[in-house]
């Protein structure tokens, strides 16, 4: 176990800024150049750990970031790696699997970080393997995939690890792949795409429901590997990548996890390896290579409102591919990677969702307070004990409903830190931060 506070260093951020219609860029740095690092967002955390600068052994850093304080925090993981992934879901953020290439080593190892407490602990996967990929639902967090080449094996391992009792229990995927997706939506988590030692890529879809505990399988409108995978609300959103000729693809995949139906969009330029993630109601694609040459990176990022259902174009500052992303509410953090000269990157680049201020917001007559919030916050307006309301999470899943019975204060201690919408049946519409 480590501690945060045995190795901290603070750094404020936030240095340059540019404008997109549906919100605005800003860049910061982490502690170090890193590429082929993972990352993943809680509650007003984004965790970014492993990867490899310059030198040919991977450090065990680790930076955290916070966006209440707008400051990162330096820590380390115990075992200094690249191509691991990470997942988050209750209290803890998970770094899963990876390798080290100068001492030809492979890691079965798992960092488990508290955002509660700060504390590192650590745990293993039920086998070794890196370019696996890791995604969440529920109380759930599933590692899936990857390769051991020392092994030469391409693994059909998920690793499914529950956050409230702390244990694992292992299933399997209908292929075994790596460079596959994987993102998590309502009570599913699914995973996409995907090569093999041999050279196949796959169309293959694995979908497991963490309710019933049961796993089924689709396809993708086009096999491809490299792809990126997030969510937004009941739909999970796949995005390019490299297809069996080796050719970059535009396509989008969109599986509606209510209604088990697929969608599909393109992206504005085609490309694999981006970073995928939200920003409020926006879903996010950043960055990637144009080709199946890694020095031709771009800048494009493709940004989709799920309010509106429209896409807008934006850029990066930097061209950077084997990047980490998190996402924290309002927040994308796209993190590290290597630019089009191939030199690691310790740049990292925030965009946050445009929305009305939430320090006292007025909407329909109706006064969200206070806000920020702790254990509660009060709606003062036109209510009856008969009204109803709905608290979701930035994108749309619902995570509370009640009614008001009489009294305009609702108890807020249980959600996790982050950024809400309450809806009224009265009509009121509200955002707010729950500290």
């Amino acid at each position: 176990m480590k501690s945060i506070a045995a190795n901290l260093t603070v750094i404020l951020v936030l240095v340059l800024f540019c404008f997109n219609s549906n919100g605005q860029w800003a860049t910061s740095a982490m502690s170090g150049s890193r590429s082929m690092l993972a990352g993943a967002g809680l509650g007003t955390k984004a965790v970014f750990a492993g990867g490899i600068g310059l030198i040919s052994i991977p450090p065990p850093a680790a930076d955290i970031y916070t966006s209440t304080s707008n400051t990162w925090m330096s820590s380390s993981i115990s075992t200094g790696r690249t191509s691991l992934a990470a997942a988050a879901s209750g209290s803890k953020v998970l770094f899963a699997g990876g390798a080290n290439d100068w001492i030809f080593a492979v890691y079965d190892q798992v960092d488990i970080y508290d955002v509660t407490n700060g504390s590192w602990t650590t745990s293993a996967l039920s086998s070794a393997r890196e370019k696996l990929a890791g995604a969440s639902a529920g109380t759930k967090i599933v590692f899936a995939g990857g390769v051991d080449g020392n092994a030469g094996v391409s693994s059909t391992v998920a690793d499914i690890y529950n956050v409230t009792t702390n244990g694992w229990t292992a299933a399997s995927l209908s292929v075994g792949r790596y460079y596959l997706c994987g993102a998590g939506a309502g009570d599913v988590i699914l995973f996409a795409g995907g090569t093999n030692l041999s050279g196949a890529v796959f169309n293959t879809v694995d979908i497991y429901n963490v309710i019933t505990n049961t796993w089924s399988t689709d396809t993708l409108s086009e096999a491809r590997y490299g792809c990126a995978a997030t969510s937004c609300g009941n739909k999970i959103y796949i995005a390019g990548g490299l297809n069996a000729s080796g050719s970059v693809s535009n396509k989008i995949d969109i599986y509606d996890v209510k209604t088990g139906n697929w969608t599909t969009d393109t992206l504005s330029l085609a490309r694999a390896f981006a970073g995928a993630g939200t920003a409020g109601g926006n879903v996010i694609f950043a960055g990637g290579i144009i080709s199946n040459i890694f020095a031709q990176v771009t800048t494009k990022a493709d940004l989709l409102d799920t309010t509106t259902g429209t896409w807008s174009q934006s850029s990066l500052f930097v061209p950077r591919v084997l990047t980490a992303v998190a996402n924290i509410g309002s927040k994308f953090l796209i993190a590290g990677g290597t630019n089009a000269g191939g030199s690691p990157l310790s740049s990292v680049e925030i965009f946050t969702a445009g929305t009305t201020s939430v320090k006292q917001e007025i909407v329909n007559r109706y006064n969200i307070y206070p806000n920020p919030c702790n254990s509660y916050i009060t709606v003062e307006g036109l209510l009856s004990k008969e009204d109803s309301y709905s608290i979701s999470t930035i994108c749309g899943q619902e995570i509370m409903r009640g009614a008001f019975s009489g009294s305009n204060r609702i108890y807020t201690g249980s959600l996790q830190p982050g950024f809400y919408i309450i809806k009224g049946d009265t009509g009121f519409t509200a955002s707010f931060i729950k500290e």
